[in-house]
């Protein structure tokens, strides 16, 4: 191997641990995001320089190989979408005059208040934030970067990746009890709008943290090994398996997400699942265990909550689902309103300000639905949908496929469909993927779901290690 060949192989491992340590907040850490952002954008430069994978032409039939992405037909879908949302995102910052702009759905805030300091005729773009639509463009540049890398990384380079994840996720326990030993002045909290009452980690949100652990969850269940060398260590794997899974459920516990709590029941299910002689006794009684394991696993909520009310442990982190609630109807109406053009990407925390109750104003603002799919909608509208709804079929096509058995796949192909369930389920009642580092998590994931085997993997004879 050459030393340009062993550096090539770390761009992926380094650029990922770095957006995992400085990407933890989705507005603050302006500094540590434009880092990464500029970063990226070299790190995708060299890449349209260097040109498409070379592996990858080689398992496709047709071996065209014309996307900028390098990918098959059958995942050319993603480069669509990819494309789309950037484009729409230059299309919403482009200034019209006063006479198109101020026909456009849910502009009559914006109208009103030019009339009032005489600017009526102020030309204006689509989005009722262009800044901040900008800001939110530049975000994709390091999940862009992920995606590319990943597609053009190999099976060990990728293991070393994920065994980042769970070192990150490991490490935060430990960081975690600091944080809350110290309180709200601790150092160790590295944002300053944080939730500096809990355990955060790396991040300015401690859901966002729940994520990561559930996350590494999800990857600990397939730890990544190397058969040679591990086939005679089976029992010491085991051990370190069962070690992360304990770490990670003590720090799930330590950071009180009501939403990392119920998610957690799902990844357990799936951790099961994938040791061989559960799936033996699964395949014997399948009907009688599910149901035993979900009463076993509604039980196990139900006492876990109570057990933490008994300790004390009062403060979930979790907004009142009343709010919630509020937060969903009012963007969505706002959405709606908005519709098909929506409000702008980024826009959320001003435009939601405009129609706010002045009645009922209190020191606590909202910077988010705390809902993504909700805001995604308020903010994208039509194009919003398209996204969405485009990339749940490409996603529904891979698990077929997958389940199926039409197509190779590599050894962690399962819990990386898996992670992104995870992080979209926890979208439906917070930001995650609004942060880089959980962003990137995404798009390696779906990186490994479109990057089919190489050669040498493919016929390479695959165990489990249980």
């Amino acid at each position: 191997m050459t030393l340009t060949q062993f550096l090539s192989g770390l761009r992926l491992p380094l650029y990922l641990l770095t957006c995992l340590i400085l990407g933890g907040a989705s507005a603050g850490g302006h500094l540590a995001n434009g880092l990464l952002q500029a970063t990226g954008l070299i790190l995708i430069a060299h890449l349209l320089y260097v040109g498409k994978p070379a592996n990858v032409s080689k398992l496709t039939a047709t071996g065209d190989r014309t996307s900028w992405l390098g990918l098959a037909p059958e995942d050319r879908l993603i480069e669509w979408l990819l494309l789309l949302f950037i484009g729409w995102l230059f299309v919403q910052m482009i200034p019209m005059p006063p006479f198109i702009w101020q026909n456009l759905p849910g502009r009559t805030p914006i109208i009103e208040g030019d009339a009032i300091l005489g600017m009526a005729d102020v030309w204006r773009p689509i989005s009722m934030q262009p800044g901040q639509t900008l800001f939110s463009g530049l975000g994709l540049i390091p999940p862009v970067a992920i995606l590319m890398l990943a597609l053009r990384t190999n099976e060990p380079e990728m293991r070393v990746s994920i065994i980042l994840i769970l070192a990150v996720a490991v490490i935060s326990m430990p960081l975690g009890l600091i944080q809350l030993a110290q309180g709200p002045g601790s150092p160790a909290y590295f944002y300053d709008i944080t939730n500096d009452n809990a355990s955060v980690g790396f991040f300015a949100n401690s859901n966002h943290l729940a994520t990561l652990c559930l996350i590494a969850l999800v990857f600990c269940a397939d730890l990544p090994y190397d058969q040679k060398k591990q086939r005679k260590k089976v029992q010491m794997w085991r051990f370190v398996r069962i070690l992360f899974l304990v770490f990670l459920l003590i720090s799930l516990v330590i950071n009180r997400s009501l939403a990392g709590f119920a998610l957690t029941i799902p990844v357990l299910i799936y951790w099961a699942s994938r040791i061989d002689r559960i799936r033996n006794i699964v395949s014997q009684f399948s009907i009688a265990l599910y149901l035993l394991g979900a009463v076993a696993a509604i039980a196990l909520t139900v006492i876990a909550f109570l057990t933490l009310h008994n300790l004390g442990v009062s403060t979930i982190n979790l907004t009142q689902p009343a709010e919630r609630l509020e937060y969903y109807s009012k963007a969505l109406s706002i959405g709606w309103g908005a519709f098909p053009f929506g409000t702008g990407q980024g826009s959320f925390r001003w435009v939601y300000n405009l129609y706010e109750d002045w009645d009922q104003l209190n020191l606590t603002y909202v910077n988010h639905a705390h809902g993504d799919f909700v805001e995604f909608f308020m903010e994208n509208g039509l194009v919003a949908l398209l996204l969405l709804g485009g990339f749940v079929f490409w996603f529904a096509n891979r698990i077929v496929a997958m389940i199926s058995g039409s197509r190779a796949w590599a050894q962690f192909m399962a819990p990386a469909a898996m992670v992104i369930i995870i992080i979209g389920a926890h979208s439906l009642v917070d930001y995650p993927i609004r942060t880089s580092a959980i962003a990137a998590i995404f798009a390696m994931c779906v990186g490994m779901l479109v990057r089919p085997l190489d050669d040498a993997t493919r016929q390479r004879k695959r165990r489990t290690v249980t």
